[in-house]
């Protein structure tokens, strides 16, 4: 399924959320999660990911998969580090609202405990309430986990908390970080006027010569000049192609 801002297109298959500019994306998880229920697990990807998901090692479909390191910060102190997102109007304090709203959740109401959910959070902030950031690009929810993530996640949108944020943080309302794996990939340098960010040329470089990354980020089809040009190629003759070798393929017999 796709997901993305309200439009007046009627394609089956596209589920629309307003994410704003992405910042909310993880609502599209969510929603998809209530409206399509039972699935064994969720896979979600940003719009700018390569996912190498025929090179997945032992994937363990009843654990939650995140695709990046973590950071945190007390609930009710002001921000301990200079990462940016936590002082914008998506940043820490709209999470700790979020977290208040868990706390009178019950299993009547919600159908989910909150004050267990807050001990679970207590724990991996090691007797600290934080709330949790990380890069939030990929992501699995196990189906035991499903019906929960898309609760919280409707509650975290309410409060507009940033994706990168919301992401970690209901993760750790669910699920102890030992338990929660990671996978293997790579993050491009985020910044324009880095040539690794901006030249296509090192994107495939990267693609073809790690096996080891699962997923790169981020994949633009936007640049400017040639760069644009050449990832669309790229993706058509060898992205595509080789997914379509991977689904279209037919059973051997041996004689």
């Amino acid at each position: 399924l796709f997901c993305g801002p309200p439009h007046n297109t009627t394609r089956p298959g596209i589920v629309m959320v307003d994410i704003m500019k992405g910042f909310l994306g993880y609502e599209c998880l969510g929603k998809i999660i209530r409206e399509h229920p039972g699935y064994e697990g969720y896979f979600y990807i940003s719009d700018d990911v390569i996912l190498k998901y025929w090179n997945f090692p032992e994937f363990d479909r009843e654990r939650i998969w995140e695709s990046s390191f973590l950071v945190s910060n007390p609930i009710n102190e002001a921000p301990r580090t200079n990462w940016y997102w936590w002082n914008t109007q998506y940043g820490l304090n709209n999470c700790r609202r979020a977290c208040e709203n868990v706390a009178q959740m019950t299993l009547k109401e919600r159908k989910l405990n909150g004050t267990r959910l807050l001990n679970n959070l207590l724990k991996n902030g090691n007797g600290t309430l934080r709330c949790f950031g990380s890069r939030s690009d990929v992501l699995y929810i196990p189906q035991r986990h499903a019906k929960a993530f898309a609760i919280l996640s409707k509650t975290f949108y309410k409060h507009k908390v940033f994706l990168e944020i919301a992401v970690p943080t209901i993760n750790r309302l669910l699920e102890q970080n030992e338990n929660i794996a990671r996978l293997p990939g790579h993050y491009l340098p985020g910044r324009l006027a880095d040539p690794r960010a901006s030249d296509s040329r090192f994107f495939w470089y990267l693609y073809f010569s790690h096996s080891e990354y699962r997923f790169i980020h981020p994949f633009k089809l936007h640049r400017e000049g040639l760069d644009s040009k050449f990832n669309l190629v790229m993706f058509k003759f060898v992205f595509i192609e080789k997914i379509k070798t991977l689904t279209n393929c037919k059973p051997t017999f041996l004689q």
